[in-house]
């Protein structure tokens, strides 16, 4: 049986991360999988094969709009599902992609290969819509986020 979970479920303010600036992309997708480890969600050598998937494929979870998902393979730690959210003020840059720049990451840990397809479809409604793209970068503070993620769910509903 599939348990379907939507992203509100998964996020909130332990799982959320509002940063000015990072020291580059290896720093915001560790910044995504240590709010997977403070979860419960992965071990911490999940995080660790977050940034190894990014240097050996390239930037592949770089999905264009400034939005990029890292994660890694479900047997590199992954406890539960989980999702976590950075947003950056300043972007960065993922190699091979400078000309796309991010400022939005979702982590995500996903225990097999078909448990997190609700929260990915939910996730891809959002970012298709730039309207809730600009909205969410305009946000200074987690509430506002999770309001503005629970509004977006239930207009898709």
């Amino acid at each position: 049986m599939i348990v379907k979970k939507k992203v509100s479920e998964l996020l909130n303010e332990d799982t959320i991360i509002l940063r000015d600036k990072v020291g580059g992309w290896r720093e915001a997708v560790e910044l995504a999988g240590e709010l997977l480890v403070n979860a419960g969600a992965v071990e911490s050598r999940y995080v660790n094969r977050m940034v190894k998937m990014v240097e050996m494929y390239g930037s592949y979870i770089v999905l264009g709009n400034g939005v990029a998902i890292p994660h890694a393979r479900p047997e590199d730690g992954v406890c539960k599902i989980g999702l976590s959210l950075v947003i950056l003020k300043t972007p960065t840059c993922f190699l091979g992609r400078e000309d796309c720049p991010v400022d939005i990451l979702f982590g995500i840990a996903a225990v097999d290969n078909t448990s997190h397809q609700s929260v990915m479809s939910g996730l891809v409604t959002m970012l298709d819509d730039k309207s809730f793209l600009n909205k969410i970068r305009k946000a200074t503070n987690i509430e506002d986020i999770l309001c503005l993620i629970e509004e977006t769910e239930s207009e898709g509903t």
